[in-house]
């Protein structure tokens, strides 16, 4: 801030000595329709659409949803969206058109993990995500993973397979990926295969049991994980999200489901992509809207990844008590 108040006390003008955060590009994989917070975090992200590019939208399996995807629910949200985007075009520019979206919308294997891995398993999400990260584009690719990993394996493995080691290396060195847990076996063979893959994940059995240990989960899961202290809990419940979002906000808002275990639990996987000035997408070690990670090597991964920062001091304040946890970012 300092440097703020320099600028002023010479008399220029704050903006001018400031830079604005590279716009973000981002591509998700999502499980949609296991449970309900796919579909509210996708409305999330299409509201929030002018604040990055979007470069994929890949109907996955996960071990919630093991033999088939969805990509029907994500193209009738793009539909949805496409009747509201003239009313978010009035607040503020930016925001693709439908049919941009649809142009970028496709399915990986329905089949779980790495079952769904291997020669002959390209799909149009594997080829898809390939063809976004060979872009000439020097930003990284964000991969936002929602579900299972396999899709984002599928391309490794095939270029892996094609592509000389340095036309390799270079590819892995531009991904970032973020995963909600590990929701197959996917993410865990990815990071013992690509050690210099940037990996944001709270290690974990592909299953939900361990999910309460998870920086992800402070979005709302403090009452579902009993992981903390419920801060204003309503602002993250039916009720508030029918008056506020369901009911009467439109098309788009009318398709946010109403939660089943916590609200939006996805969300964080590009929540600190959006440029609110924290440059979290430099490091997700300054802590933001995605939460805040270390690089660290924890129990049984065979290098550092980027993970739950338990030693950290932040904290929330509930009824003059200071809570002090990693979803606390």
């Amino acid at each position: 801030m300092s440097g703020g108040l320099e600028v002023i006390g010479e008399g220029r003008s704050p903006s001018a000595e400031m830079t604005a955060e590279p716009r973000s590009r981002v591509f998700v994989l999502t499980d949609i329709s296991n449970e309900p917070d796919d579909e509210e975090s996708l409305v999330r992200f299409l509201v929030y659409a002018n604040e990055y590019d979007i470069e994929g939208l890949v109907a996955t399996t996960s071990t919630h949803l093991r033999n088939r995807t969805r990509e029907d629910l994500i193209r009738r949200q793009l539909a949805a969206y496409g009747q509201v985007r003239g009313n978010l075009v009035k607040h503020a520019p930016g925001y693709p058109t439908q049919e941009q979206l649809l142009a970028v919308t496709a399915t990986g294997q329905p089949a779980y993990g790495m079952a769904a891995v291997g020669d002959g398993k390209s799909s149009a999400g594997s080829k898809l995500l390939l063809a976004a990260a060979d872009k000439a584009d020097e930003r990284p690719l964000w991969v936002s993973v929602w579900g299972g990993a396999n899709t984002l394996a599928q391309a490794l493995w095939d270029a892996r397979k094609e592509r000389s080691p340095d036309a390799l290396q270079k590819l892995v060195a531009k991904l970032r990926v973020y995963t909600i847990s590990d929701q197959d076996d996917a993410g865990r063979w990815l990071r013992l295969e690509f050690p210099d893959l940037f990996y944001i994940v709270s290690p974990s059995s592909t299953d939900w049991r361990e999910y309460y240990r998870a920086t992800w989960t402070g979005i709302s899961g403090d009452r579902h994980y009993r992981n903390g202290p419920s801060v204003d809990f309503a602002l993250v419940d039916n009720p508030w999200l029918e008056e506020n979002v369901i009911k009467n906000h439109g098309p788009l808002g009318a398709l946010y489901p109403k939660l089943a275990y916590i609200m939006e639990g996805d969300t964080p996987s590009f929540l600190g992509l959006i440029g609110n000035g924290l440059a979290w997408s430099a490091s997700p070690a300054y802590g933001g809207w995605g939460g805040r990670y270390v690089l660290y090597q924890s129990y049984a991964e065979t290098r550092p990844i980027w993970t739950d920062n338990l030693d950290n001091r932040d904290t929330v304040e509930v009824e003059g008590k200071l809570h002090t946890s990693n979803q606390a970012t």
